[in-house]
């Protein structure tokens, strides 16, 4: 079956088979592909781990298409996540990675006909290049034609996320081929006019984009390949200075500042102990703040998704997960309380975060008493939720009379009745069965190991 977001492009697609992926190469494409695997630049990019490594195979289909002139097998990428789910930085380094390819195709004689940020995955927190049939041979005095999709892909919005403010990733849900630069130009502010790069690159860029040329249509300028080297390393200096707005964010030293010490400890030691029985292959981190507990579960787990709301927190995260090259997490952007939903053609295209995240376990710590209080999502609706995302779940319930929640209710109303450890566990009975549960503080926090009710 063709991958849903896999449609667009004349010269190839990708397609599952027994939910294995595979890339089709179109006869249209064979003399680009060819030029790619015989150049050197494919080798001198895999080698770096800048793009994904495939292997060229038989076509495993039953009935295989006799248009193929190639069939590619590609390494898996363990979770596929789009830009709505970046931070900032996230962001901007898929944009150095696609500007860097940029500059090593035109070294040897091609470019990228397209700069979607959806060609960029994320391998734990290294970028990595997924699309083999985005390259193509550069013919002499053309100009680069993805230049237009780069801007709207990376360079507006990491310039809304540096002027503005760094939650603008969730604009991406709107936007799905980027911001629109008359947009972008909108909702900068006018400092943001003078950074002489941004000025050239979105502001007078966004002008010419309906601009009636004078004296008729003018003769396309050509270009050099010394100018498209230029091009790419003056985006690329923008885009490295730019820097996450100072959003202020409530949570980014929470566990350091906000939280007992005991309790704490205490907590460490149920949940290591619980994982090591467990041994997950798949962890997700839901309400992760700067992955205390992912590197816990990172200890057994061979990969895991740490969750958070806060774009502060998972830049901070992915920062720290970079430089101690830990590749068995990745931070993503995310809110349980509204999740980045399917986009794109027919709300296909681009299948929805929950779609994608699911988990051999789950990880819920001071997460559902913020759903229930400050979302007014009731408790049986939290136990959908979590049965949907993973066939385990270590929950834990945070009690009324604890501070944590008696603070949230000097600013919320409570939207239920009856807030309490029965009507928690009574909705969690109902889909999961409750292997085990500890008290991990006076104040009677509570965590449950819940398994998957067979047959439900």
């Amino acid at each position: 079956m063709t991958h849903p977001a896999s449609f667009r492009d004349p010269d190839g697609f990708v397609f599952l088979h027994n939910g294995e992926p595979f890339r089709q190469v179109n006869p249209s494409y064979l003399p680009d592909y060819d030029f790619l695997m015989s150049s050197g630049l494919y080798s001198q990019l895999t080698e770096k781990r800048r793009l994904i490594a495939h292997e060229e195979v038989q076509d495993p289909r039953s009935s295989p298409d006799p248009v193929a002139a190639r069939i590619l097998k590609p390494s898996v990428i363990p979770v596929i996540t789009y830009p709505a789910s970046w931070s900032f930085r996230m962001l901007q380094a898929a944009a150095v990675l696609t500007l860097d390819i940029q500059l090593k195709a035109i070294e040897k004689g091609m470019v990228l006909k397209d700069a979607s940020a959806y060609n960029i995955q994320f391998a734990g927190p290294n970028p990595i290049f997924i699309d083999t049939l985005s390259f193509e041979q550069w013919s002499e005095g053309n100009p680069w034609f993805a230049y237009g999709q780069f801007c709207r892909h990376f360079l507006a919005p990491l310039a809304l996320m540096s002027y503005g403010d760094v939650s603008l990733h969730t604009l991406w849900s709107a936007y799905p081929d980027g911001i629109p630069l008359p947009v972008a130009t909108q909702l900068l502010p006018l400092k943001a006019r003078f950074s002489m790069g941004l000025y050239l690159h979105l502001f007078l860029h966004a002008s010419q984009l309906n601009a009636t040329p004078r004296g008729g249509a003018k003769t396309a300028k050509k270009f050099s390949k010394q100018e498209l080297t230029n091009l790419a390393n003056h985006l690329k200096a923008i885009v490295k200075k730019l820097k996450p707005a100072a959003t202020p964010s409530n949570w980014i030293e929470y566990y350091e500042n906000d939280v007992e010490q005991a309790y704490q400890v205490k907590k460490r030691e149920v949940i290591s102990g619980w994982l090591k029985e467990q041994q997950p292959g798949k962890v997700l981190d839901v309400g992760a703040n700067r992955g205390q507990y992912s590197y816990m579960a990172a200890e057994t787990a061979a990969c895991v998704i740490a969750a958070e709301a806060d774009p502060t927190c998972v830049d901070a995260m992915w920062l720290d997960m970079r430089e101690k090259k830990v590749d068995r997490i990745l931070p993503i952007c995310f809110n349980a309380a509204n999740p980045e939903p399917g986009i794109g053609w027919m709300n296909e295209e681009r299948s929805s975060v929950l779609e994608r995240i699911g988990a051999d376990s789950v990880l819920a710590l001071a997460v559902t008493h913020h759903l229930a209080i400050t979302y007014a999502i009731p408790f049986h609706r939290q136990a959908e939720f979590f049965f949907r995302l993973g066939k385990e779940a270590f929950v834990e319930f945070i009690p009324k009379p604890d501070p944590k929640v008696q603070l949230l209710l000097k600013t919320h109303r409570n939207p239920f009745d009856s807030y309490s450890r029965e009507t928690f566990v009574a909705a969690f009975e109902k889909l999961f069965d409750v292997r085990r549960s500890a008290v991990l503080s006076d104040s009677g926090r509570e965590l449950f190991w819940l398994v998957r009710k067979p047959g439900v």
